[in-house]
């Protein structure tokens, strides 16, 4: 948790020539809010953060996050300088902006309020797969010697 978005920065930068998108939740990213600012400061353009807001640490038990009383994501990410943030109002909404691609420059940052269910499908939690596939995605192919 709270480091998505520090991962991703730094994938924006390490790889300008690709778009980025970091798949964050509202309980994540309030464990790393620095990384705004950063990510405000620097202003990669290849850089879209998409938060899913379900008003609760899902994964530790179901606490409400801040967000579910008073914190607004969109302005705390407006605040920190990425003027490019929104609330996404429905699926064809969400469509329309992340269609608009990389094109008007980023940091990007798109939230969606969601509901508190799980998700169907659980990714697995395999530190080894979850490491190799990542590397593998950034077109590392020697992931498998950190395996020993």
């Amino acid at each position: 948790m709270g480091l998505a978005c520090p991962i991703a920065l730094g994938v924006a930068l390490a790889q300008p020539q690709r778009g980025v998108i970091a798949l964050e939740g509202d309980g994540s990213l309030l464990m790393s809010l620095g990384c705004l600012a950063t990510i405000a400061t620097v202003a990669p353009r290849n850089l879209t953060i998409i938060v899913w807001d379900n008003g609760i640490y899902q994964i530790t038990g179901k606490q409400p996050t801040a967000t579910s009383h008073r914190t607004d994501i969109v302005a705390v990410a407006t605040g920190a300088g990425i003027a490019n943030s929104t609330w996404v109002r429905d699926e064809a909404h969400f469509e329309e902006l992340i269609g608009r691609g990389f094109e008007q420059g980023g940091p990007t940052l798109l939230a969606a309020k969601i509901d508190d269910k799980p998700g169907e499908i659980q990714p697995p939690r395999d530190p080894a797969l979850v490491r190799n596939r990542f590397m593998k995605g950034l077109g590392n192919g020697q992931a498998g010697i950190l395996d020993g």
